[in-house]
């Protein structure tokens, strides 16, 4: 009776894991790269029938009790927060650590990292620390007399905080100082988002106050309000010249991010909690009761919607769309004409779905064990 026995042997691993991971109190454990690996299984068929390859998987420093909280690919390398503050940088061509700190203290939210030359800039909730890409050497901490919510957004040398008072913040990443500061009438919760390839940055406050500023002065191009806020991820997507906003109050916007004038409204038949994404010409966005659902980004016509799809557009590979739903942790190949599932794919254990480009580029995993997979388009 192999299968029961190899299923037993799986359930033990996944206790004993699950125990280490909730055992806080015995110390700061790191979880070993052994036990995650027996935890997260390989599931190379599955990356196949979504079109990709395995190529490595890497296994960045997580404390007991922790999880995997932000990645982001910066080149040729990767940064990896963990809730207990630990930073870890791999190698994205061979998926080896460069190496791993601990930014603060154990209960400080940290933010998703950024990059120089030289550095990887992350925040934590009132201080931006600098580490050397190289050696994760300490080089700089500055702090802020502000309380951070969200990852800042480096355009050029300049991050853009967003803060609890609806303060927005322009910290120099050189020169220990604030080049200037905007504000809002009320929290902002989302990151800032940039519009296009240019120095303006779209935010927007929880009660609905959305602002363009430019990310060099400060200076912004006046305001817009929606009505009932924002959700969680802060709503915002922007294409070259519009910025788009999904509302609790029902409703998709385009704003022109030069004028601030309403282009357009969708009404929908539910609140709008999930963050919209812009590519060639279209926002698609999850909509409750519809799905994901495709916009023509200069109209607001709805092209398609694929009714029981649900989760976020992440990428384009081989000339289909390709969403992720974390909660059902499942991958969905889409035809972007018409919004046709195409196929899906399970990805057990899977928390976190991310890459490089939009369009054909490398994707990488995460799963619930803080184990990355690093997959190439076939």
């Amino acid at each position: 009776m192999p299968q029961p026995i190899a299923l037993l042997a799986r359930i033990g691993i996944l206790s004993a894991l699950a125990f280490g991971l909730a055992a806080c109190a015995s110390g700061p454990r790191q979880v070993s790269a052994e036990e995650r690996s027996a935890a997260t299984p390989l599931d190379d068929i599955d990356y196949a029938t979504a079109g990709y390859r395995r190529v490595w998987r890497a296994f960045p420093v997580l404390n007991a009790g922790a999880s995997v909280t932000s990645i982001r690919v910066l080149g040729d390398v990767m940064a990896v927060q963990e809730s207990s503050s630990q930073l870890t940088l791999i190698d994205t061509r061979s998926g080896a650590i460069r190496w791993s700190d601990q930014l603060a203290d154990p209960l400080t939210k940290c933010f998703a990292s950024s990059r120089d030359a030289t550095r990887i800039i992350t925040a934590t909730d009132n201080e931006v620390v600098f580490n050397a890409i190289d050696t994760g050497t300490l080089v700089d901490r500055d702090t802020l007399n502000e309380v951070i919510t969200a990852s800042p957004l480096l355009v050029n040398n300049v991050l853009v905080c967003p803060t609890a008072s609806g303060h927005i913040v322009g910290h120099m990443a050189t020169g220990h100082m604030n080049a200037w500061t905007n504000s809002l009438p009320g929290p902002i919760i989302g990151p800032p988002v940039r519009v296009g390839a240019s120095n303006s940055v779209a935010l927007i406050s929880q009660d609905g106050t959305l602002i363009v500023l430019d990310a060099a002065t400060g200076s912004g191009n006046g305001r817009a309000r929606v009505g009932g806020g924002v959700g969680p991820d802060g709503g915002l997507a922007a294409s070259e010249a519009i910025v788009f906003v999904a509302c609790l109050d029902q409703s998709l916007y385009a704003f022109d991010a030069e004028t601030m004038r309403r282009l357009w409204r969708v009404r929908t038949e539910t609140p709008l909690r999930n963050r919209p994404v812009y590519h060639d010409g279209r926002v698609y966005l999850d909509i409750p009761g519809r799905g994901i659902t495709a916009f023509d980004a200069g109209t607001g016509n709805q092209e398609w919607a694929a009714q029981g799809v649900s989760g976020t557009v992440f990428a384009m590979h081989h000339g289909r769309l390709l969403a992720w739903d974390p909660a059902m942790q499942v991958a969905t190949s889409l035809d972007p004409a018409t919004g046709q599932v195409i196929n899906r794919v399970t990805l057990e254990t899977t928390t976190m779905v991310v890459t490089d480009s939009f369009v054909d580029g490398t994707v990488y995993l995460c799963s619930s064990y803080g184990v990355i997979t690093k997959l190439l388009p076939k």
